[in-house]
């Protein structure tokens, strides 16, 4: 691998025990672990009467004996025994650190150590309202008539979608800009002019979310969103999206050449310089068209220790079980979670 790209990203990944163990067992799994997933499959197939009796039948079961009962299962079976959240969506351990594909050790700290990855020139970067996606499925946030409390909305899909600029960029490149030098480039992704559906604004709902910058970067709007291009794409955004998706494909194609995004292809591009660790150095580039800023520079880089301390502080939360939430979402896949912290929210 010569250049790595990473969008909407993050170091997030999971050790052995969390990923295979029970989620009672003295180091707790998860709650899709292997191991209790394959509890819901044999209390599904009438094998065991609950999970206790089940978890007493697996203990039996030899790797062998497991291995042949799980490739007996079909797709539909598997999925079933899992319980899916937004947008049909699975939580469950991934990205294993096993010690063979991947290394055990925390993946920031490995970052810190040239020894520890393979330094090689990389973009990381996310979209301003990455979790609005999500959001504008759930029926609590939005209606047949569009977002019902915009201002409430904007709120928690700010915090949460900065806590995922940190985690899945900001914090990342402050590491690896100390550990492999100026090769680390940042983008952050905005456009957000969607066009209104039946009254409701989709730039207010979506806005710049998860997912909407790939047809930009690939300079391609006709595939890939199964139907759902109505919803972001129109006449009237036509020539300020292809403008833009010209600029950020020539970026990241110079990037593929070169190992530097610089000024695209054409050398005509604003230059997208890389992270500076320095205070008041530039550190992301920012897409958007003319109407919303243009492609600029930025140096707001987002700190998770600045981004714990302003959410503990908010006093805009309508509940503390609502505060609590957007915490577990901002900040649950941290490698150091803080217990503290969180028990003592609003």
């Amino acid at each position: 691998v010569h250049r790595a790209i990473v969008q909407s990203g993050g170091s997030a990944t999971t050790v052995m025990s969390e990923a295979e163990n029970y989620k009672d067992a003295v180091r707790p799994g998860h709650k899709h672990s292997s191991r209790e997933v394959i509890c819901n499959l044999l209390i599904g197939d009438g094998i065991a009467a609950d999970r206790e009796a089940a978890k007493a039948y697996q203990d039996e079961m030899s790797n062998e004996e497991i291995a042949d009962y799980l490739s007996g299962k079909s797709s539909r079976e598997m999925f079933r025994a899992y319980e899916p959240v937004a947008m049909g969506m699975i939580s469950m351990p991934q990205v294993f650190r096993d010690g063979t594909v991947l290394p055990k050790g925390d993946p920031m700290t490995l970052f810190g150590d040239r020894a520890g990855y393979n330094p090689v020139p990389v973009i990381l970067g996310t979209n301003r309202d990455e979790n609005k996606l999500f959001m504008a499925m759930n029926p609590e946030h939005v209606g047949i008539l569009g977002v019902r409390d915009q201002e409430y909305y904007d709120l928690i899909a700010g915090y949460v979608s900065q806590g995922w600029k940190a985690t899945g960029a900001d914090e990342i490149a402050v590491v690896l800009r100390k550990t492999q030098g100026a090769s680390v480039y940042v983008y952050r992704f905005d456009w957000d002019e969607e066009p209104s559906i039946l009254g409701s604004d989709m730039g207010k709902v979506v806005g710049a979310g998860h997912g909407l910058e790939i047809a930009f970067v690939f300079n391609e709007f006709d595939a890939g969103l199964r139907g759902l291009d109505l919803f972001f794409y129109s006449d009237e955004n036509e020539p300020g999206r292809k403008a833009l998706a010209d600029d950020m494909s020539s970026y990241w194609a110079e990037f593929a050449y070169t190992g530097s995004p610089g000024r695209g292809r054409d050398g005509n591009q604003t230059e997208w310089t890389a992270w500076d660790n320095a205070a008041r150095g530039d550190k992301f580039i920012i897409f958007d068209t003319p109407e919303g800023g243009g492609i600029r520079m930025s140096s707001d880089a987002v700190r998770l220790a600045d981004l714990k301390k302003r959410i503990r502080a908010e006093t805009r939360f309508k509940s503390q079980q609502k505060q609590c939430e957007t915490y577990v979402w901002m900040f649950g896949m941290q490698e150091e979670w803080d217990s503290e912290a969180y028990e003592n929210l609003g």
